[in-house]
């Protein structure tokens, strides 16, 4: 209950981002890129990580039709809260969402008061700015490359990456 989007930035650097970045930046290295570009493209891939995952923990929330979905409720079981989580702990001044995420044994009507909480509060939204400046920071980042055919693929795959509903 005391983590930090920093916690939660350190943990996604170490899972998602870390894996995408590798993968393009071998992806770039073993096609023949110098040295420069593949360290670019793993950049790319960072950040690129990082907003996937954002975007991720947000549908898990928002995705299906009662905006519950089981790897939200399970992850949120756990004790392991994303970032829509974090934000909204952030605004539970009155300590409600935090005597809730507390309760040992949580129940559909409990799962249900989170995320709406999590929502009321603003959680969504902030996560949505958050993945936004990450996917602006890649599509920056690909405005570098040099004009090939893969930058234009990318940039369409970035998109959609902002824009997908599941």
């Amino acid at each position: 209950l005391n983590t930090s989007y920093k916690k939660y930035l350190k943990v996604i650097s170490g899972k998602t981002a870390a894996l995408i970045s590798l993968a393009c930046y071998i992806w770039a290295y073993e096609s023949g890129s110098d040295e420069k570009t593949s360290k670019l493209l793993g950049k790319i891939g960072y950040y690129l990580g990082v907003a996937f995952q954002i975007k991720d923990d947000i549908l898990d929330i928002t995705e299906d039709d009662k905006g519950l979905k089981k790897t939200s409720q399970i992850d949120i079981l756990n004790g392991y809260y994303t970032i829509p989580v974090i934000f909204a702990l952030q605004k539970d001044e009155a300590g409600v969402l935090k005597d809730l995420l507390k309760k040992e044994e949580k129940t559909k009507e409990d799962v249900d008061l989170i995320f709406n909480f999590i929502k009321e509060h603003k959680g969504i939204e902030k996560s949505e700015a958050i993945a936004t400046r990450h996917t602006n920071k890649v599509l920056n980042l690909i405005s570098q490359l040099d004009n090939i055919e893969e930058k234009a693929i990318l940039e369409k795959l970035v998109e959609n990456l902002l824009y997908r509903k599941n």
